[in-house]
């Protein structure tokens, strides 16, 4: 951890100085004293973690996420990194897919995958979400032949999807209306993505959600 204004630090005593205490930032560190390098860690916030945050809210006492940040099950080098600093176990997942939103009219409503085989839990999800119009849930079955390619083929790049298309681009190409857009693809796309769906890249979006409905 970087030290306050005021404190000298002897820089010759390190092989490696890694500004900022982020998760990129720890991972590097923590790889690096591994290999036996002599690291600093810089950090101008109290915290680690970097946006991947939370504060104590003033007015009602609750805990607010910094932002958008989700935790996939197919975060397999981020919990690589957790299980070598040995905090895997306080991380609690989900069995199955479940997202919690508030409609534009103000009701909550949650989206919940079943117990089934991949990509059919996220269809049979859809299908149950009464906030959907009929169109919208038949619409998904669009979505079936690109994740059950991607799902075959976890190591490869994708090169059927336009490196250039965008995650909105791709939506619209696959017939996802707006409701189910606005529920569910592109508060996902924020949050596994950390850009806007009119900018975040289409291959990163499938490659995630493929690895999120999968096993």
């Amino acid at each position: 951890m970087g030290t306050g204004h005021g404190t000298r630090v002897d820089y010759v005593n390190y092989d490696v100085i890694v500004v900022g205490a982020g998760f990129a930032g720890l991972s590097a560190a923590v790889d690096l004293a591994d290999r036996g390098v002599r690291v600093l860690v810089l950090e101008a916030n109290r915290h680690l973690g970097g946006r991947a945050t939370a504060y104590r809210s003033s007015v009602s006492g609750g805990s607010i996420d910094n932002g958008q940040h989700v935790l996939f099950g197919c975060y397999h080098e981020t919990f690589r990194f957790l299980r070598r600093l040995g905090v895997d176990r306080d991380v609690e997942l989900q069995q199955t897919l479940t997202v919690d939103s508030i409609d534009t009219d103000g009701t909550l409503t949650t989206f919940e995958c079943p117990h089934l085989p991949p990509p059919f839990n996220l269809v049979a999800g859809v299908f149950e979400w009464d906030r959907l119009p009929l169109s919208e849930r038949v619409a998904m079955l669009r979505l079936i032949p690109p994740l059950f390619r991607a799902l075959r083929e976890p190591t490869c790049e994708l090169d059927w999807v336009s490196a250039d298309e965008t995650v909105s681009v791709w939506l619209e190409r696959h017939g996802q209306g707006p409701r189910i857009r606005q529920l569910l693809w592109e508060p996902l796309a924020v949050a596994a993505l950390n850009q806007q769906p009119d900018r975040a890249a289409a291959k990163s979006f499938v490659r995630v959600l493929s690895a999120l409905c999968g096993p």
